[in-house]
């Protein structure tokens, strides 16, 4: 992750794609504020998942039910 960070800042770019070598995850190094580096990497596929609707701009869950079907969380309007 270090090489990462440095990598990231020779060319000025504001994230870096690299393969973690602990995990071999494809992961993504960048940039939450000036001083604040964050990381993030795929996780297995779990029970739920987070995003933000690009229709609506608001966040969503999408998650795995007990019966083996998906719901959907939507925030009201």
């Amino acid at each position: 992750m270090d090489e990462a960070f440095f990598e990231m800042h020779l060319p000025d770019y504001d994230f870096h794609l690299f393969t973690e070598s602990g995990t071999g995850q494809d992961s993504v190094r960048y940039h939450a504020g000036p001083t604040l580096p964050r990381l993030a990497q795929p996780t297995p596929p779990g029970p739920h998942l987070f995003f933000v609707d690009a229709d609506r701009g608001r966040g969503s869950v999408l998650y795995h039910r007990y019966d083996g079907h998906y719901g959907l969380i939507t925030p009201t309007p």
